[in-house]
């Protein structure tokens, strides 16, 4: 009898890259866990070839179908494939109408700009793939839309709420994006003009927040950075983090993240067996997609200053808390006599969480009647009252911190980047020096020279810090939340576990070298 032909695993790349970003986020599981994990008990070999390979894996982008293939043919122009995709979207972020044939000649134009991709030819078969996976169409779609008069605003705000009167209010939601300069200071040479010999600390990431109106569902932010792993995260598990971190060589929305940022709502919401109405601007990056619980509406062009309920104060109100979080750092660190140390992108990713968490739901409440667009809503003559205390807040701080600049006031400092988009506009030489720096220093995992990584930190040295977090929570005169100590005590019988293990894998890793 013939022996059992081995069953062949046939993983699509998309699964490919999920199974190498949980090896890496969890450096220490073993392979036989992580082929039990993903149910590839009887193909270990497959298993390995696909880490052995996990930097290519990585580095792949799965929008479209493109994950759904087992196989990744080689990009053959990549260059030139990197060029034309940020180029499109700046154009359609500048309003720009596109059509096939500009494409086209926009991608052999900046093929020329690469020796070794002479060779590329714009045919409409690749125009039509191009399209697919960037969604195209639907920038198009969107983008050529005409601005609505603002003599029309009554209308629009009656259309709107004739809308969402079929709605109860926590099932209509408002997102919407901003750029966020993480580590500007309050240096009033920067709230007035460029100044020769001061440099304006401009790293900037990208933020989406989203919320219902009632106020009483705030989503997790999605945070845009620049570096696919940045070295202040390297040794963190991303899973872990209060936000959803996502890169790309700007830090911009485009569709592909928008569309899957939306794929995963709509697959919340249909865990919970909810149907929501979700109102964003029509920013040709809001590519949408084919969805049974989210039911998206764009809100008139030129209007979202007037109807958009983030625009109307609730960003203001984040990056207000946000503010006040970064002065606190930097007055701690010059009170410890480190006043160089900068902010990393992951001191900024739990800021940024927790000034969102700091966005109350009557803020919340109130800028949504502030546009107006809620039926048996009376218009709220200021959006958020509770920003004069916040910016009255981060005078004090800014009063106390002790700079060699002239420094704004609170106002200027919360204005300062207000008009910040999501996206830039790159000139066409910017573009080529952006691509081949991607390609030649493959921003192997920082865009910030200044940026170290942190060391990863030993059992032994997480079981010690528990302990003594738990020892000073136990002195402190105020009761704290019985809750809080009993997570605090289990993270420490987790870590004691693990110190235990270690402890036993070095004891027999000495047996076998002995032996």
């Amino acid at each position: 009898m013939p022996p059992a032909e081995k069953k062949r695993h046939a993983l699509s790349a998309e699964m490919k890259q999920k199974i190498c970003q949980y090896y890496v986020d969890h450096p220490k599981i073993k392979q036989k866990e992580l082929a039990t994990l993903f149910n590839l008990q009887n193909a270990r070999s497959t298993l390995t070839k696909v880490l052995n390979n996990k930097e290519k894996w990585l580095q792949q982008d799965f929008s479209g179908n493109a994950g759904e293939k087992t196989r990744l043919r080689q990009c053959k122009y990549p260059r030139t494939m990197e060029a034309i995709s940020i180029w499109v979207m700046a154009a359609l972020n500048n309003n720009q109408i596109l059509s096939g044939a500009i494409i086209q000649q926009k991608a052999i134009f900046f093929s020329q700009a690469f020796p070794d991709e002479l060779g590329f030819k714009a045919s409409e078969g690749w125009l039509t793939t191009f399209k697919d996976k960037h969604g195209i169409r639907s920038y198009i779609h969107h983008g050529e839309a005409n601005s609505a008069p603002l003599a029309d605003l009554p209308t629009e705000r009656a259309n709107l709420q004739e809308l969402l009167s079929q709605y109860s209010r926590d099932d209509i939601y408002n997102a919407d994006e901003s750029g966020l300069f993480f580590r500007l200071l309050p240096n009033r040479s920067l709230a007035t003009s460029q100044t020769s010999g001061v440099k304006r600390d401009k790293e900037r990431i990208t933020i989406l927040l989203a919320c219902n109106s009632s106020g009483t569902h705030k989503l997790k932010p999605l945070i845009i950075g620049k570096a696919r792993r940045p070295l202040a995260l390297r040794s963190v598990n991303m899973n872990s983090l209060p936000v959803t971190y996502r890169w790309n060589s700007k830090a911009w929305m485009n569709g592909e993240l928008f569309q899957e940022w939306l794929k995963g709502l709509d697959a919340m919401m249909a865990r919970r067996q909810r149907k929501i109405l979700l109102l964003i601007d029509n920013a040709p990056c809001h590519a949408t997609c084919d969805m049974e619980n989210v039911k998206v509406h764009f809100l008139p062009p030129n209007t979202t200053s007037h109807l958009q309920p983030l625009d109307g104060g609730i960003i203001k109100s984040f990056k207000a808390h946000y503010r006040k979080f970064h002065l606190q750092f930097l007055i701690d660190k010059y009170d410890d006599g480190l006043p160089n140390e900068k902010l990393t992108i992951k001191d900024a990713i739990y800021f940024a969480a927790d000034a969102w968490n700091e966005v109350t739901p009557a803020t919340i409440h109130n800028c949504w009647n502030h546009v107006d667009i809620l039926p048996g809503t009376q218009l709220a003559m200021e959006p958020d009252s509770s920003l004069q205390d916040t910016r009255s807040e981060i005078q004090c701080l800014i009063d106390q911190l002790n700079v060699p600049f002239a420094k704004m006031t609170a106002q200027q400092y919360l204005e300062i980047d207000s008009n910040t988009p999501a996206h830039d506009i790159p000139s066409d030489p910017e573009i080529i020096e952006e691509v081949n720096n991607i390609f030649d220093s493959q921003y192997e995992d920082t865009d910030d020279p200044d940026e170290e990584p942190l060391p990863r930190m030993s059992a032994v040295n997480g079981r010690d810090a528990l302990e003594n977090t738990i020892r000073w929570c136990e002195q402190l005169e105020e009761n704290l939340d019985e809750k809080f100590l009993r997570t605090l005590r289990f993270l420490l019988r987790d870590a004691q576990r693990k110190v235990h293990n270690e402890k036993k894998q070095i004891s027999i890793d000495v047996f076998l070298n002995k032996n």
